[in-house]
C-alpha cells in the first residue's frame, strides 16, 4: 500500500488548479483482491471538513462492473455508482452520544468553579438535557442527564440507556453502551461536529437551542455544496419553481453537480453568473415563500 498527498491537516486545497487530495495506490494477485483493499482502506481513512469524492471512489470499487472489467467510457452513467454512502440508524445514534458526551466534557473543563462536579449534576432529579442535531439534513436529538452512579442516561431515536463514559473532553471519546465498547475522534468547528468512529467520517450540524429569527432568510438560501465553478444558470429572478426544480449545475472535481430546489418557491436572489468561481459554502440563490402560500 502507498499513499501519495500533498495536504495535511490545515491545509487549504485551492479550486483554481486540479484539488486532487491524495493517490492511494494497493497491490494484490488479482484486481477483485486489489480493489477490496483500496476500498477498505479509503472507507478507514479519515477526509474531514472538505467535500470529497471518497464515498464514490468506495462505492465503485465494489461495483460487480469494476470488479469484473467493464468499465468503459460510459461506464459511470452506465453504472451509477452511489455519490453518498447510506448512513445507518446506529452510526448516527452512535455519533450523536460521543458528540454529547465530548460536548459535556469540554464544557466541565472551562468551568471555572466546582470543576470536579459532572455537567447536568443537581442534587434533585432533574429534566434531560437535550442536544439537536442535522445529520445528512435528517433530524437527530439526543438527550441526556448522568445518574448518581456517575454513568449517563441517554435518549436517541426512541431508546433509552446507559453509557458508560471511560474518556471525553479532548477530541478522543471512549464509551460503552448497549454492550459495545466504540472510541471516536471528535472535533468542533463553530457548530460543526466532525466525528470519525467504527463506521467511519461523520458530521453533524449542531442547531441552536432558540431559533434566531436574523437566520431566517439565511437558511431558505441555497449554498455552494464545494468549492467549484458555476456551469449554467437555469433560472431568474421572479421565476416560480417547484421541488426538485434545476436551479443551477455547479462543476467540481470534475464532476458536475444539480443544485435543485429543496421546495416550491420563488426566486428572490441569484448571487452568481456562469463562470463564476465559487467557495465551499459560499450562497448561490434564495428562495421566497410562494405567492399563493
Amino acid at each position: 500500500t502507498r499513499i501519495d498527498s500533498g495536504v495535511e491537516t490545515g491545509s487549504e486545497v485551492s479550486m483554481i488548479f486540479d484539488p486532487m487530495l491524495a493517490k492511494f495506490i494497493v497491490h494484490a494477485a488479482t484486481r477483485r483482491e486489489a480493489a477490496s483493499r483500496l476500498s477498505r482502506l479509503l472507507e478507514k481513512t479519515r477526509i474531514q471538513g472538505i467535500t470529497s469524492n471518497r464515498d464514490f471512489l468506495v462505492a465503485t470499487l465494489r461495483t460487480p462492473e469494476f470488479l469484473n472489467g467493464a468499465t468503459n467510457t460510459d461506464f459511470i452513467a452506465r453504472v451509477k455508482p452511489a455519490k453518498k454512502r447510506e448512513l445507518s440508524k446506529e452510526e448516527c445514534i452512535d455519533a450523536g452520544v460521543a458528540v454529547v458526551m465530548e460536548a459535556q466534557a469540554q464544557q466541565r473543563a472551562s468551568a471555572r468553579v466546582l470543576k470536579s462536579i459532572p455537567s447536568g449534576w443537581r442534587n434533585t432529579e432533574m429534566p434531560f438535557e437535550k442536544h439537536e442535531f442535522l445529520v445528512d439534513e435528517e433530524s437527530l436529538i439526543v438527550e441526556y442527564r448522568i445518574e448518581r452512579s456517575g454513568k449517563f442516561r441517554v435518549r436517541c431515536e426512541e431508546k433509552e440507556f446507559l453509557v458508560t463514559l471511560y474518556r471525553a473532553g479532548r477530541g478522543k471519546v471512549d464509551l460503552e453502551f448497549e454492550n459495545r465498547r466504540s472510541a471516536f475522534n471528535v472535533d468542533q468547528h463553530a457548530n460543526r461536529w466532525l466525528v470519525n468512529g467504527p463506521h467511519g467520517d461523520l458530521e453533524l450540524i449542531q442547531l441552536p437551542r432558540f431559533a434566531d429569527t436574523k437566520l431566517v432568510d439565511a437558511e431558505r438560501g441555497l449554498v455552494a455544496p464545494m468549492p467549484g465553478m458555476v456551469v449554467s444558470v437555469e433560472v431568474q429572478v421572479g421565476d416560480a419553481v417547484g421541488k426538485g426544480q434545476l436551479l443551477m449545475v455547479l462543476e467540481a472535481m470534475k464532476m458536475e453537480h444539480r443544485i435543485t430546489a429543496p421546495r416550491d418557491g420563488i426566486v428572490s436572489e441569484i448571487h452568481v453568473v456562469t463562470g463564476d468561481q465559487v467557495a465551499n459554502g459560499e450562497l448561490l440563490v434564495r428562495l421566497a415563500e410562494d405567492r399563493e402560500e
